[in-house]
């Protein structure tokens, strides 16, 4: 593997695990927007001690209840399509992080001695040079 691979392998899992990491941040703000909701669902089910019934019109005031219990109101239809798409967002780039994670480490460990910059052949300024380049190629612009 010559150098320009190494470079480019490494900064594909820098890239990797700062995108992962950002969709986490972006993820749990939006789940915060809806904790209040699986909190109301927890309280029922412990309730109920059972499985809560959506079509059940019991359950449903069980939850409305609960919700005005924690001073919350449903959250909007765009609150939970948002949360969907962010956690599986969140999931997907996990999973990429893991595999470019895993291609690294195949190539590289630091038993084999020496930084990663040191393996790659560059500087750690070239290094974060060049990932901060890939991430701005990955940025879209307005």
């Amino acid at each position: 593997m010559n150098q320009e691979e190494r470079l480019a392998l490494a900064v594909q899992a820098q890239v990797a695990e700062i995108r992962a990491d950002q969709s986490k941040e972006r993820s749990a703000l939006i789940q915060r927007r809806i904790a209040p909701l699986h909190e109301a669902f927890a309280r029922v089910g412990a309730i109920l001690k059972r499985p809560l019934d959506f079509s059940n019109r019991r359950d449903r005031a069980l939850i409305d209840e609960a919700l005005e219990s924690l001073g919350a109101q449903h959250p909007s239809d765009r609150d939970l399509d948002a949360s969907v798409v962010a956690s599986k967002e969140a999931d997907e780039l996990e999973a990429a992080m893991l595999i470019a994670a895993r291609a690294l480490t195949s190539a590289w460990t630091p038993a084999d001695g020496g930084t990663l910059a040191e393996w790659i052949g560059c500087s750690p300024e070239d290094f974060r040079t060049a990932v901060d380049a890939a991430l701005a190629a990955e940025t879209p612009t307005a």
